[in-house]
């Protein structure tokens, strides 16, 4: 096993940790079931097989989980329709183009494409997707859609932008796919990369990186960076965050973080986010710093869990978690995936505590406030969202408050505002 995701990582870039190692050994399973392989006879044959053989295309295709849905992380394209789209019409530009790289089975590339066509339809648009997975491309190819590709609710003004079916599932409307080219693209190839031009606008690469070792990573990000018009943004998630990159300017703008290429000139320092997790004590270093990276990588395995959908495996790692480390922000991430399986309750249960840990903890009395509640118990989620108004007078607005995400002051202000407004209209 460990063999296989050494030459995985050596050959396409593909990292299996102990984060993702469980994605490897069901791939294997799978492609040794089909092939009716025994493992160590499987594990062999990819040992001594030529890399571009078609074992091991099969390997790379059951092993890329390609998971994903469209409009995946809303607040990011809400971001692009409405903040960055108007920046770049704003300077006269008429053409915009966008990558999704990493696109799987394409929802992410016609979402991006739908969110531009609403926001800048007289300009001339462009999306390219790309993906290590030819059979994901395929099925990107046709742009039709079932019921687990809809799990994020369609906003109201991109359905027109798809063809509705009776058995459930959506069809990405001509005009829109034509905005749209795929092709096959691993990112650390770099002849396959060298084929991807220049002056991207956007560019977005969301739970890819988490498949690379770091210095792959690392390449793959400076690769993106040079993409990039000047001024162009790169949006990653939380999972994909690596080490700082020259020319790659951290910003965040209505709560969401984001990458922005500066030019040379005008380059400034990028402004260092606070951690998800209390730094570690410069000392005792080597003890403490172990185990606080131990906690930032379960943590992270528990997000990519609830990122792919399966809420039961998140809620597991999360339980674990808290059995190693039980703070405010470890509390919260169980809280918040509780919360999306329907268990408010309990949810509420883990908030209360991490509050009495830490009364002053801003984004736990948030996330109660805007906790669903019966309507004779709104007042509770009231008081929450006042305190949370009161603990940020002080606040600047660009100030990222600590919690399971980073979050802009400014944005969590919006958010109780918001919450309270909605109690007032409940009563």
């Amino acid at each position: 096993m460990n063999v296989v995701a050494d030459l995985l990582a050596e050959r396409t870039g593909l990292w299996f940790g102990a984060h993702n190692i469980d994605l490897l050994e069901r791939g294997l399973g799978q492609l040794g079931a089909a092939l009716g392989l025994p493992l160590d006879v499987l594990c062999e044959r990819l040992r001594t097989d030529d890399p571009k053989s078609a074992l091991w295309h099969k390997l790379v295709e059951v092993v890329t989980v390609g998971e994903t849905y469209l409009f995946r992380h809303p607040e990011q394209l809400t971001l692009l329709g409405q903040r960055l789209v108007p920046e770049r019409l704003a300077k006269g530009q008429r053409l915009l183009r966008a990558w999704s790289a990493g696109c799987a089975t394409g929802e992410e590339a016609y979402s991006l494409a739908m969110v531009l066509h609403r926001a800048a339809p007289s300009c001339e648009l462009s999306v390219l997707g790309t993906d290590i997975s030819t059979q994901a491309l395929a099925v990107a190819a046709r742009g039709k859609y079932g019921p687990n590709s809809q799990r994020e609710p369609i906003p109201a003004a991109m359905r027109s932008l798809l063809l509705s079916h009776s058995e459930g599932s959506v069809e990405v409307i001509p005009q829109i796919r034509a905005l749209v080219e795929l092709r096959a693209v691993n990112l650390v190839d770099e002849e396959q990369l060298a084929t991807v031009p220049g002056g991207f606008d956007f560019i977005f690469c969301r739970n890819v990186l988490i498949y690379f070792t770091k210095d792959q990573g690392q390449r793959v990000l400076k690769a993106l960076r040079d993409r990039l018009a000047p001024g162009g943004v790169l949006v990653l998630t939380a999972l994909d965050q690596r080490e700082q990159i020259e020319g790659l300017t951290q910003q965040v703008l209505d709560g969401v973080p984001i990458l922005r290429r500066m030019d040379a000139v005008k380059r400034t320092p990028t402004p260092r986010a606070l951690p998800m997790l209390p730094p570690v004590p410069p000392k005792p270093a080597r003890l403490l710093s172990a185990h606080a990276e131990d906690i930032r990588q379960r943590a992270a395995e528990v997000k990519a869990a609830a990122d792919q959908g399966d809420l039961h495996r998140a809620s597991h790692l999360a339980r674990r978690l808290l059995m190693a480390e039980r703070t405010p922000e470890t509390l919260h991430l169980l809280a918040l995936i509780l919360s999306e399986q329907g268990r408010h309750s309990e949810a509420e249960q883990l908030l209360s505590e991490a509050l009495q840990v830490n009364p002053q903890y801003v984004q736990g009395h948030l996330s109660l406030g805007l906790l669903e509640r019966p309507q004779h118990q709104k007042w509770r989620g009231a008081e929450h969202l006042h305190t949370v108004i009161s603990l940020l007078a002080q606040c600047r607005d660009d100030e990222l408050l600590q919690g399971p995400e980073p979050l802009q002051a400014a944005h969590a202000r919006r958010l109780a505002s918001a919450g309270l407004a909605n109690l007032e209209r409940r009563s």
